[in-house]
Formats: C-alpha cells, structure tokens, sequence
C-alpha cells in the first residue's frame, strides 16, 4: 500500500499514531475524503491534522473557532491572547502565563461548564508555542485537549458545530498538503552507512 496516496484510512492514521478508537471508527469509511468530511469529533480531527503537519499557528487558529462557541463565564484572557498569537501579535510565553491563570481558577469554579471551559481555554493557551520541535509538540497535544475539553462542555450539536469549524479552518486540500510533505519525510529510506575509515578501512582492503 503506498501511503502517498492517503488513501486508505485506517494504514494513514496507523502510520501517524491515531489513537485505536479512531482507527475503528475511520475502517468504516472508504478514505481520507470521506474520514475528513464525516468525522463527528473535533479532538479526532485536529489530532489527524497536527500529526499530518498542519502548521501548528493554523491548527491553534481552528481550535479558537471552536472555543470561541463556547468562552469560559470566568473572567479570563487566555482565548484573546491565544487569537494574538496565531496572528504573531503575542507572545508565547505570554500565552502560557495566562493559561497557568486560568487553569488555577478553573479547579474552583463550581459550574462543571464553566470549568470544562476554562481548562480549555488554559489548554490553548498552552498550544501558543512556536519553540517546541514538531514531534513533542503533537504528543504534548494541548491543543487538541483544549478541543476535547470545550467539546464535553456542549450539547452533541454544538460538539458537531464545533467540529464544521474545524473543516472550515483547515481544508482537506491543506491536510493532504501537509501529509505529502510529513509522509516523505517519516518514509525517506535511512543514508547509507558511512564508508570504513581509519584501521577498519585497512583492515577491510583486499590483500595484495
């Protein structure tokens, strides 16, 4: 199977590392296209979209989307900030001050909504990092517990709406976009080992 072509969902997700809940889900669908258009979770969503290589500002900008359905009653400036930075208007490590903020107060708010969205906008706040390399940026998935989060603080319709907001931010033209560049790169064969030096390369000449 030649995973270039994207088709085939449940070896694509495979080789990205979806979660095996995902991966069942997806067998019953023919392919990306049909995966990306009918997927019901935003979580699931923008976890296949950060591991295919989505650029990490345009992934948080999507989730905004879906936050901003649902923003935290409590008093908090982390959803305004992660906005700023993924237009380079903030800093990260502004961002990150913010969401520790929020996720002090969320633990004493009494309200299971409200706290469910304060912890997730402190999530994105947490995703507003543009130091971290790819890959321990998509494990730590902060943005895509921010999603988890304010999803499980809305009624299925507005889960489902918040998930619209995701296929609108990120199209499937971008996500097959990224997946080229990610799947060459995870495909690449390994270089050749180096060439013998030194003593070994004496011991390995032929005898005269």
């Amino acid at each position: 199977m030649n995973l270039a072509t994207h088709e085939d969902p449940v070896e694509l997700l495979a080789a990205l590392g979806a979660p095996d809940a995902f991966r069942a889900w997806a067998a019953r669908r023919a392919d990306l296209e049909t995966v990306w258009a009918s997927c019901p979770r935003v979580d699931w969503l923008l976890a296949l979209a950060l591991k295919a290589g989505v650029e990490r500002r345009r992934v948080v900008a999507a989730a905004l989307t879906c936050l901003e359905l649902a923003p935290p009653r409590a008093g908090s400036d982390a959803l305004e900030l992660a906005r700023r930075w993924t237009e380079r208007e903030a800093e990260g490590a502004t961002c990150w001050a913010a969401g520790f903020r929020a996720s002090t107060v969320a633990p004493r708010l009494t309200d299971r909504r409200d706290a469910l969205r304060l912890r997730a906008a402190a999530a994105l706040a947490f995703a507003c990092d543009d130091q971290t390399d790819a890959a321990y940026y998509a494990r730590r998935g902060h943005v895509v517990e921010a999603a988890g989060l304010a999803a499980a603080s809305v009624a299925p319709e507005a889960a489902a709406a918040m998930a619209e907001c995701v296929r609108a931010a990120i199209s499937l033209r971008a996500l097959r976009r990224a997946l080229s560049a990610t799947l060459r790169i995870t495909l690449a064969p390994p270089p050749p080992p180096p060439a013998p030096i030194g003593l070994w390369a004496s011991r390995a000449a032929p005898m005269e």
